[in-house]
């Protein structure tokens, strides 16, 4: 009895750390897991189910694979009982290095979003390349016109609309209004690059920062070109060669609950499948007045956006403003490039 006895304390102990995983497969609600505690395994007899649901830092929430301790005829024999222990033990205290080798792919993230944001995503798929209202991160006001982004708070990141996978593309970016706190980054990101911090703050994103001229990527600066501020243009033209691999951002709407004002929204997203590797020959480069700044190379394979940031201190009472050219005329592009416009 007592070895029996101590059995649920092993389970919960390595259990709880498995939901929190931080993909899981959106399907269905499950009904309550039958748990037994004589050996681990997969419930294949049906599809996958969500277990557990929680909140993580950003507000997005992780759903995690159903799984259930099945029941299995212990060995015969005088010793049956320490046997079944003993594997239960052992399959249960795997299950942390399992944890590591299970394919993301399988996964997706659910993330909260409604019907009106919904709307805007289906909007923009088709819209000629602006700032969007969707990839916006909280803080950033935009103009009617979504040319205009502006911001009083810490760094906070918008991107555009439109994607590019292959060629060559050039858009810039005039800085309307700093303040004496403001800054501001410009560059090119991925849909996977974090929206609540500056472009270049991981390795999905490449900016140059108005502070020094710095180059940066994965948070690590690399000295570039000079320091710019307002009045300045910035001009930022983006080299992807065919061998670059797309890895557009997979998301879609599923309602999850029942009854009259308990359903509730959110994206489905699929994680990368596979880790973003250098592509030889694809380059970003940036100008300032149209004078070189220089240029970073060997660009991470993935689908680029036009990406903005903008930077005050809590003390500074206007924001900063900065505004987007993505179509190539004579009102716009200040200094047009032989790239082609990033919105046609």
């Amino acid at each position: 009895m007592g070895v029996l006895r101590s059995i649920p304390m092993v389970i919960e102990t390595i259990y709880v750390p498995l939901k929190r995983l931080p993909y899981s497969p959106l399907l269905s609600l499950p009904q309550p897991t039958h748990v037994s505690p004589f050996s681990f395994q997969e419930d294949v007899s049906s599809r996958p189910r969500i277990s557990s649901m929680s909140t993580g830092p950003d507000g997005s929430h992780f759903v995690t694979r159903a799984t259930t301790l099945v029941r299995q005829a212990p060995p015969r024999g005088p010793r049956s009982a320490g046997c079944t222990f003993a594997t239960a033990c052992i399959s249960l205290v795997s299950m942390e290095s399992k944890r590591q080798r299970i394919d993301k792919s399988e996964f997706v993230r659910l993330i909260p979003t409604n019907a009106s944001e919904v709307r805007r995503v289906e909007e923009e798929k088709n819209a000629p390349c602006a700032l969007s209202a969707v990839d916006c991160a909280s803080g950033i006001t935009l103009s009617d016109d979504k040319r205009t982004a502006s911001s009083r708070h810490g760094y906070r990141t918008v991107r555009g609309v439109r994607g590019v996978a292959y060629g060559c593309y050039y858009y810039e970016s005039k800085v309307l209004h700093l303040g004496e706190t403001g800054a501001v980054r410009v560059g090119v990101q991925t849909q996977w690059a974090d929206l609540h911090g500056p472009v270049g703050i991981d390795q999905h994103g490449y900016g140059v920062c108005s502070v020094n001229g710095h180059a940066v990527c994965d948070s690590i600066k690399s000295p570039m070109g000079k320091a710019f501020g307002e009045g300045d243009v910035v001009g930022v033209a983006l080299f992807l060669p065919d061998a670059n691999v797309p890895r557009p951002k997979t998301r879609t709407a599923v309602t999850w609950g029942k009854g009259k004002g308990k359903k509730k929204t959110y994206w489905a997203q699929e994680p990368p499948g596979t880790e973003a590797m250098p592509v030889p020959g694809s380059f970003v480069e940036f100008f300032v007045n149209g004078v070189p700044q220089g240029r970073m190379e060997n660009l991470r394979c993935g689908t680029y956006f036009p990406a903005i940031s903008l930077f005050t201190s809590e003390g500074q009472p206007e924001p900063a403003v900065v505004r987007c050219a993505f179509t190539e005329d004579t009102k716009t592009f200040r200094y047009p490039m032989r790239c082609q416009a990033w919105s046609p």
